[in-house]
């Protein structure tokens, strides 16, 4: 029997999205802690707000917006998504103050959850049922390449650029991910008949939260947890030890063991464990609907 598709234009082009987004949400989450000491001679512990208001925005952009993809359509949630993250990213060139800093950085973080969920959500009803195991570990690796990437190019430009050419480049990246959007289908966007029985028009905790899904999300906070002191943070540390330049190669290594165990772990999941535990697709469809590294 042939194996369905996973290769299509719309796993490919979301995949390609999705990669820019997180490009732009490592790149800035590396630098904005060094950013807001060095432009408003902040404190370690006003820098960290800084940094993480971001993870707020993304909570709240991630609460209803699940909801609301099911009643306007995934794709058209990541067009607004995209377009709102693109005058987010240019919003960083008019920031005057940390007070107006942090709401651009909410606001930021917002908008990366409306589209990041969105993304999520489309790839999930594209990739066949047989292969979900490894497509999602593929297009999981789209982040992870931006895991390394994000951090390295941001790294780099601190400290060769201006900051406001780190928030340039930050726009155009938003604004190709932008474009990109419009490539998607309509016909990748259909929900299925059962997520359409699903919908309904009265409110209810469940039309928002899974709650099957709690259990590996808090294991994946407490791992993000960990990682995001050296998220913010190794930009300072490394600058006080004199080791920038070895500090960018940190994510590159990072993300180098983490892809090599991608496809792996999620072709062995379809092979041995679809039948034996359904449920564990519940720590991939985590991965993709929760930002792991951000908390």
């Amino acid at each position: 029997m042939a194996k369905e598709k996973l290769w299509t234009k719309d796993f490919i082009t979301i995949a390609v999205t999705n990669f820019l987004i997180y490009i732009v949400f490592y790149l800035l989450m590396v630098v904005i802690a060094s950013y807001a000491v060095n432009k408003f001679h902040a404190s370690t512990g006003v820098a960290g707000l800084v940094s993480g208001i971001f993870i707020i925005g993304i909570l709240f952009g991630r609460l209803g917006t699940g909801r609301i993809v099911e009643d306007v359509g995934s794709r058209r949630v990541l067009i607004a998504g995209t377009l709102f993250f693109i005058i987010t990213s240019a919003s960083y060139l008019a920031a005057i103050n940390i007070p107006l800093l942090i709401i651009i950085r909410f606001l930021h973080g917002f908008a990366y959850g409306v589209a990041s969920t969105a993304t999520g959500t489309i790839v999930a009803k594209i990739i066949p049922d047989a292969r979900r195991g490894e497509g999602i570990g593929y297009y999981s690796m789209s982040q992870i390449l931006a895991t390394a990437l994000g951090p390295f190019i941001g790294i780099m430009l601190s400290q060769h650029a201006d900051f406001n050419i780190i928030f340039i480049v930050t726009s155009i990246v938003a604004a190709i991910s932008f474009a990109i959007s419009f490539v998607i289908s309509e016909q990748a966007d259909k929900a299925t008949r059962q997520d359409q029985a699903k919908a309904v028009k009265s409110f209810q905790i469940s039309n928002f939260l899974e709650f099957k899904a709690i259990p590996i999300s808090i294991i994946v906070m407490i791992v993000g947890f960990n990682y995001s002191a050296v998220l913010s943070f190794l930009s300072l540390y490394s600058k006080e030890l004199h080791l920038e330049e070895a500090a960018s190669f940190f994510f590159l290594v990072y993300a180098v063991t983490v892809i090599v165990s991608r496809p792996f772990s999620g072709r062995l999941l379809d092979l041995r464990y679809q039948d034996l535990f359904p449920d564990v697709y519940l720590i991939f469809e985590a991965q993709i609907m929760l930002c792991i590294p951000a908390f």
